[in-house]
């Protein structure tokens, strides 16, 4: 497996799918989380869809990097929290795509309604109450050390914090 930067690539090659996988270490989970949610989210990166599943941790990530700093945006979100790998598709355009994501929190950095979608999944009160504070107090956050050192707070997750 394994991929290259956008500037590395063959110029027709740009934009095609990507596909990744990332094995979550519970020990970086909360500070996978807070980088996650810091910063900005550039215009050349589209995420096609996403699916958290656990036991064990673990996400499935489609999407386009149009340059370096999308590509470097999500090796930042995803590469030191556990075992990540990327290959590339054969695809260079899904039918799924919305241009922006509006309904993704991630890409929304919408706190509350990642909050509100924990509560109907049966999460207990604590445990949102965590799960949105981590998320506000990392989107707020001035750097991404900023944001590292509020998920210390947050200690080790052994699985999601919400069970189906």
């Amino acid at each position: 497996m394994g991929s290259t930067k956008p500037s590395e690539q063959d110029p027709k090659e740009r934009g095609n799918v990507l596909v990744s996988h990332l094995l979550v270490d519970p020990a970086r989970a909360p500070y996978w989380i807070a980088a996650c949610w810091q910063g900005g989210v550039p215009d050349s990166l589209t995420i096609h869809t996403w699916v958290v599943m656990h036991d064990p941790w673990r996400v499935l990530l489609v999407w386009e990097a149009a340059d370096d700093q999308a590509w470097e945006t999500v090796q930042g979100w995803f590469a030191p929290y556990g075992n990540f790998e990327t290959e590339r598709g054969d695809h260079t355009a899904l039918s799924m795509a919305s241009h922006g994501l509006d309904g993704d929190p991630l890409l929304r950095r919408d706190a509350e309604a990642f909050g509100e979608w924990l509560k109907r999944r049966g999460a207990a009160d604590y445990v949102v109450a965590q799960q949105v504070a981590l998320r506000r107090d990392a989107a707020d956050a001035p750097s991404r050390e900023a944001a590292l050192a509020i998920a210390e707070a947050f200690g080790k997750w052994e699985t999601f914090p919400i069970e189906d």
